[in-house]
């Protein structure tokens, strides 16, 4: 729960609770500043692992209710891209050329990972939700962040605008606009 810096303000600023990008002229030093983070990070990459075994042995197992547990797995495929995200930038945190660009590589696969998770959440809550508000929809007066926006989008606006801020970051790098992986995918 984030609620707005403000009475008058009706939703969060997500800009301002973003972690910066790597700053390809300080090697490093955003893996330093953010090194509790990454680790995190990897830990759930870890966990990630496990769970998805997990939730493919009940769903095979199950009797009923394996709906659940493809929701559950989309949830989970969902919520590790993040962690990935910032496993990938971390391989660009670095004065190696070709690490950079080995690392451009990984952002960007992180960043289609991101979207097949994300197709994929709303392939399966939209079985037996509506993922889009009616046109005659009252918003709730209420803040909550469902009520901020008319779709499920609401559920990924840190992730619109830090994704963003990675392709603005990677179009402006020297090293990594370079890429020819950036070429191809642009």
């Amino acid at each position: 729960w984030m609620p707005p810096e403000t009475k008058e303000q009706k939703c969060v600023d997500f800009e301002k609770r973003l972690i910066e990008l790597p700053d390809i002229s300080r090697p490093g030093a955003w893996s330093r500043k953010y090194k509790d983070r990454l680790a995190r990070a990897k830990q759930e990459a870890a966990r990630y692992k496990t769970t998805s075994r997990q939730l493919d042995e009940l769903y095979r197992e199950s009797l009923r209710n394996r709906y659940h547990w493809r929701l559950f797995s989309a949830v989970n495929d969902f919520q590790v891209t993040a962690a990935h995200l910032l496993l990938a930038l971390q391989k660009c945190d670095t004065a190696d050329q070709n690490q950079q660009k080995a690392g451009e590589q990984a952002v960007q696969g992180a960043l289609g990972e991101f979207n097949a998770a994300w197709d994929n959440l709303k392939d399966v809550y939209s079985e037996t939700r509506f993922i889009a508000y009616p046109a005659t929809y009252v918003p709730d007066r209420y803040f909550h962040f469902a009520s901020q926006r008319e779709d499920l989008t609401w559920m990924i606006q840190a992730e619109e605008l830090y994704h963003k801020m990675i392709r603005e970051w990677t179009e402006t790098s020297e090293v990594l606009k370079t890429s020819e992986v950036w070429k191809t995918t642009k």
